[in-house]
């Protein structure tokens, strides 16, 4: 695939998961947003749901669950996927999100893209919505267009 069709593809996400979380209730533009939309260095250090049964925190950009079983080398990991961090209006409500993208491991060969969404709600920064980008897909590049 070009460059072009992975923008294609991660702007199509982005509007296909807004859509239905707006649908379904779980995402809303009210007003208990404030503030400018979540740094990198706030991703970084953010708690995410959507991936494993319950949420998980970031430190330095990175979790460490621990082992699927007792001694074995084999545990969930989830990493902050580079330095892709964009922000812009996703909701149209006049105030900025964040995107980031994540990388898990659930200890097998494969690693899986999560795109996740935050926003700054009542001071504290949220991580309102989490999906999956989709197997072997290599996201090079996010921006968000109006």
């Amino acid at each position: 695939m070009y460059r072009k069709d992975y923008e294609i593809i991660v702007k199509s996400i982005l509007i296909s998961l807004l859509l239905l979380l707006s649908l379904t209730g779980q995402y809303s533009c009210s007003s208990e947003k404030e503030g400018p939309a979540p740094t990198l260095a706030e991703a970084m250090e953010a708690e995410y749901s959507g991936i494993y049964d319950s949420p998980v925190q970031l430190t330095g950009g990175r979790y460490k669950g621990e082992p699927f079983v007792k001694d074995s080398a084999a545990r969930p990991t989830l990493k902050l996927l580079g330095e892709l961090c964009v922000k812009g209006d996703l909701d149209g409500d006049g105030r900025e999100e964040s995107v980031v993208l994540l990388l898990e491991n659930s200890g097998g060969s494969g690693s899986f893209p999560y795109i996740a969404l935050l926003e700054r709600r009542e001071g504290i920064v949220t991580n309102t919505w989490t999906g999956p980008v989709g197997d072997r897909v290599q996201v090079r590049s996010l921006r968000v267009d109006s």
